[in-house]
């Protein structure tokens, strides 16, 4: 429990226009089946925590430090901007087992529908957008592959594996690798989608976002069908009246965006140990994995201070050294887009609550024409449900 109170602190003791990505794993995340890992990342550390939701439960949300703060306190507050890929079911499994009301949300899956050159029909997958995006480097992409392929083998059905796997423990460290490698991504996929976005979307990707935690609370809810493939009813055009844009989307659309995804510097204990996996027997050896790479993985769980230029690739984990340098200066995209966020803010009252939200209809076809090579990725762990296979 001390490393997440170390966490909190660590997140409310940093600037306020900071962001944390998060993600979750668990067996069919949903209301049905309980979280088993939390993945954390906040930027410029370049380490990811797990925080195991599945030994720890509730009390992992309520551990407070000595000022009072908590990790559930800061899921539900709107002044700590936090961002998810596909919030939908991550928010259902939080409200559902845990109580927890997210706010302050950012969903990158909203922001990159939006700012695609042509208009849309469905949602991409997580991998999908990683794949596309060109944001790894060939070998890097191709060390990502190799790793989210190790995990998938374990934990999917049809590839002859179990979600059951998420529930040992252990967890393996293949599966560790799995957990930080997606979360990782996040903060360059934002960086390139944001520059992208169009300043008259900004609000209503905002808007979006709170509709997707509301509708994710619902008693109705279903995070599994083809349904969930659709994209969100946007007004594409330019019109005179602009949705107004909550604190976190501000972040997204501001200058100083690049500097707050830039990960880098050396990893310090950052990597949250999971109960009983603190001792060098306590970490399994996978296949093809050296006895080098072993003591490496358990020098992070038991909190070693470990210098990124020093570590080899741990399948794109949580220690690998990242430097954006180059991407210092906002392009006249984010300058522009600033300045009609600016205006847009001083003229708006902000959004209020999400029960002043509309809920949107998504009544887009599947089997539209021209939609044919615009949906989302197909694979065992990436599947948007979008009508075009039978999985």
């Amino acid at each position: 429990m001390d490393l997440i109170r170390a966490l909190v602190n660590e997140i409310t003791h940093m600037d306020r226009k900071s962001l944390i990505f998060v993600d979750l794993e668990g067996i069919n995340l949903s209301r049905h089946v309980s979280v088993a890992i939390m993945q954390v990342l906040v930027p410029p550390n370049p380490a990811v925590y797990l925080i195991d939701i599945h030994v720890l439960q509730k009390e992992a949300f309520t551990a407070a430090t000595d000022d009072g703060e908590t990790l559930g306190g800061i899921l539900e507050s709107d002044t700590y901007a936090k961002v998810f890929f596909d919030m939908r079911n991550d928010s259902d499994a939080l409200y559902s087992h845990f109580d927890i009301r997210l706010q302050g949300v950012i969903d990158l899956q909203l922001i990159e529908f939006a700012a695609r050159p042509k208009r849309g029909r469905f949602l991409k997958g997580l991998s999908k957008c990683i794949t596309e995006s060109r944001v790894l480097s060939i070998a890097q992409a191709k060390e990502w592959e190799k790793s989210k392929d190790s995990g998938v083998c374990l934990f999917a059905p049809e590839r002859g594996g179990t979600y059951e796997v998420f529930l040992r423990r252990p967890l393996s460290v293949v599966l560790q690798r799995y957990c930080a490698g997606d979360v990782l991504k996040l903060p360059r996929l934002l960086q390139v989608y944001a520059a992208r976005l169009p300043a008259h979307l900004v609000g209503q990707v905002s808007a979006e976002a709170l509709c997707r935690v509301a509708l994710s609370q619902s008693i109705d809810f279903n995070g599994k069908g083809k349904h969930m493939a659709l994209g969100p009813n946007f007004t594409w055009q330019r019109t005179g009246h602009q949705t107004p844009v909550d604190f976190p989307m501000s972040l997204v659309c501001s200058p100083g965006l690049n500097e707050r995804c830039r990960l880098g510097g050396t990893a310090t204990a950052l990597t949250l140990p999971l109960p009983d996996t603190t001792s060098v027997s306590a970490v399994e050896r996978q296949p093809g994995q050296t006895a080098d790479e072993v003591t490496e993985m358990t020098h992070q769980l038991q909190g070693v201070n470990i210098g990124a230029d020093d570590c080899r690739s741990l399948g794109s984990a949580s220690t690998q050294h990242y430097d954006n340098s180059n991407e210092d200066h906002a392009s006249e995209n984010d300058l522009s887009i600033a300045s009609a966020l600016e205006r847009m803010m001083a003229t708006a009252d902000g959004i209020e609550s999400i029960s002043s939200l509309p809920f949107r209809t998504m009544a887009i076809s599947p089997s539209d024409d021209d939609a044919a090579k615009d949906f989302t990725a197909c694979s065992g762990d990436d599947c948007g449900w979008c009508g075009h296979c039978t999985y």
